[in-house]
């Protein structure tokens, strides 16, 4: 005995294929007498004319029934797609929100590396496994390690961070403090410490 999934999974094939059988039955049923008469049809016509009309009316309510699923496929398909990229946009919003206030909290050696990342336009830059600033920077979500050596690891700066920090570079060096010869010899100092 078919199960109801068979007989789902028959219904769905017909359905498929309904409009053709819809276009053949409307063929029957509407082409001018002289026409049926000389294919051989006309008899056809006149014999089954209301099996001809039920199998028309069948045939496209199975067609529209599978062309509304379709469509509803589609549109849940398109919709879903919408809600998802809205959610991942609120997401990335929220994470931007919440590292612009990380940032606006660091204390002065994360502010220090920070720097140092926008005043030589580094975004990552390498320091000793277990560097406190590298360390407590992970911790907040700003800086993510990558693999190196046993003693020494590259740091690199989350995309959507350097982004923000490119675009608010002021916030954290000035124009005046890039100018400053001092301010050079201050950086580069810290990067070389970082990894002797």
């Amino acid at each position: 005995m078919a199960s109801i999934e068979d007989v789902s999974k028959a219904v769905e094939v017909t359905a498929k294929y309904a409009w053709a059988i819809g276009v053949a039955i409307a063929f029957v049923l509407f082409i001018p007498k002289d026409a049926a008469e000389q294919i051989g049809i006309l008899t056809i016509r006149k014999e089954y004319q209301g099996f001809l009309w039920i199998g028309l009316v069948i045939s496209m309510a199975l067609w529209l029934g599978a062309a509304f699923k379709y469509i509803e496929k589609i549109t849940t398909k398109f919709y879903s797609a919408r809600i998802k990229e809205k959610e991942k946009k609120l997401t990335k919003e929220r994470n931007l929100e919440m590292y612009k206030l990380r940032l606006q909290s660091l204390h002065l050696e994360e502010r220090t590396w920070i720097a140092c990342c926008l005043y030589f336009n580094h975004q990552t830059m390498f320091a000793e496994r277990g560097t406190a600033s590298a360390a407590s920077l992970v911790q907040k979500g700003i800086l993510v390690p990558g693999e190196g050596s046993i003693f020494r690891l590259p740091y690199t700066i989350k995309d959507n961070v350097w982004q923000y920090l490119l675009e608010n570079r002021s916030e954290f060096i000035t124009d005046n403090e890039i100018a400053n010869p001092q301010v050079q010899q201050n950086l580069s100092r810290f990067r070389n410490e970082l990894h002797n």
